[in-house]
């Protein structure tokens, strides 16, 4: 019997669709920063970076896809990591900026207690860009998260993300920085300097100039398509879906750091991880005509016709 579905099953044409998700961010991150940069009566100045989750707290990112039930409204039950079109505040991510910069404070309290560091707030943009279950990812102490909560919770609406051209809900992470350090600071060109020595940049969600291909996309599905087997074991036992991953292009155009951010089963995404690790370097990112490291997140998808 089990011959049998074997030799069918053989017998069965598969495809693998490559999707390219060049808009590159499953979860796209800002960080907002708090920081107090002198001890003049003029308060707290906040400036804010485009930056992506540390490898840190990375360990806090939500499940690629869950299926939450909200009695309330059940229409939001399916909230998504990963979307086709993700969520935009209205006006980009400039005004996102703005936004931040202009409401977040450095509780009065947690200055006078040195208290410093990081808040990772998680919301959900639910299919009619409403703010949604905005929950305190990682915390510092009681008035940074309250505060990290109240910019969010005060929000206007955004637009909703799409998947299969239907708004879906999705998840959204931001991540704020309460710092006292006036010799530490944070660089519009997305580099974290401490007393004056740069550290490595973190890659880039968006930039002006995106990471591209040699050859461009067609050329890069066909390097995927030529190259990714669909794993036996995968198939017999009827595996089929998508896997997402994520990985960087770095100033040299070198691809780096393969993650499977959205499973689907070990053997899928172990040949994923495969995949991206032979794909050969690529033209840089460039932001302000300076090349840069920028995420992608490219889906794979698995499916026996």
């Amino acid at each position: 019997m089990n011959k049998k579905r074997t030799r069918n099953i053989g017998k069965t044409k598969y495809a693998i669709f490559i999707h390219l998700a060049a808009l590159l961010m499953l979860v796209s991150n800002f960080e907002a920063v708090a920081k107090v940069t002198s001890k003049s009566t003029k308060g707290v100045n906040v400036s804010l970076t485009r930056n992506e989750l540390t490898p840190e707290v990375a360990i806090y990112t939500p499940a690629p896809i869950t299926h939450e039930t909200d009695s309330a409204n059940p229409k939001k039950s399916n909230v998504f990591t990963a979307v086709e079109e993700m969520p935009k505040y209205p006006g980009g991510d400039q005004e996102l900026l703005k936004y931040l910069a202009a409401n977040l404070k450095y509780p009065i309290e947690a200055q006078q207690n040195k208290i410093e560091g990081k808040v990772y707030i998680r919301f959900i943009v639910t299919e009619d860009g409403d703010i949604d279950k905005a929950t305190v990812m990682k915390s510092l102490n009681k008035e940074c998260d309250e505060e990290a909560l109240r910019v969010i919770k005060g929000m206007p609406k955004w637009e909703p993300g799409k998947q299969n051209g239907v708004n879906a809900s999705v998840y959204y992470v931001i991540p704020f920085h309460f710092s006292l350090n006036k010799n530490k600071t944070i660089t519009t060109e997305n580099t974290l300097a401490k007393n004056g020595a740069p550290e490595e940049p973190y890659p880039y969600t968006t930039v002006q100039e995106k990471p591209r291909f040699p050859g461009g996309e067609y050329a890069l599905m066909q390097l995927i398509f030529k190259n990714l087997k669909y794993p036996i074991i995968s198939r017999e036992n009827g595996v089929k879906g998508k896997v997402y991953v994520r990985f960087t292009i770095t100033e040299d155009g070198t691809v780096k750091n393969p993650k499977i951010i959205r499973p689907l089963d070990d053997f899928c995404n172990q040949e994923v991880i495969r995949i991206i690790r032979i794909i050969p370097k690529w033209i840089p990112g460039k932001q302000n005509g300076v090349n840069v490291p920028v995420y992608i997140d490219l889906p794979i998808t698995f499916e026996i016709n």
